[in-house]
């Protein structure tokens, strides 16, 4: 292995080899690729058409977390338009972590999402 692995980026000490092979060793697994794939395949199989008149907004309240060093996804893709998402708290964008924001900033996210599904304190009288 040469270090490399997509947006990991090269892996010149002891904790970036483990980033890099952990993920490598865990998809090297037999059918580990199996849900992966199908993710894709199940993606298409649908017209775009019949795809987007499915959807529904989402409801939920709403974090998003956004690696500004995507390479894969446009950074447009983390504003969410009002209507699709009206429950948004906010979007947090972590500047060095990219499509795997969870590999990069994971200390980070944690906190996000700790603070996120946090209880809100009640109100005062």
């Amino acid at each position: 292995m040469d270090g490399q692995c997509g947006d990991v980026g090269r892996a010149d000490d002891a904790a970036d080899r483990l980033r890099v092979e952990e993920p490598l060793e865990a998809w090297s697994q037999p059918g580990a690729a199996t849900g992966m794939i199908n993710y894709y395949r199940f993606s298409v199989r649908e017209s775009p058409k019949k795809a987007e008149a499915a959807l529904r907004p989402i409801s939920a309240p709403t974090l998003v977390i956004w690696g500004e060093r995507d390479r894969y996804l446009s950074p447009e893709l983390a504003e969410p338009e009002h209507d699709d998402v009206p429950n948004l708290d906010r979007v947090e964008r972590l500047p060095d972590a990219s499509h795997w924001v969870h590999h990069d900033g994971a200390e980070r996210v944690n906190q996000l999402l700790i603070d996120f599904f946090a209880p809100a304190p009640p109100a005062k009288n």
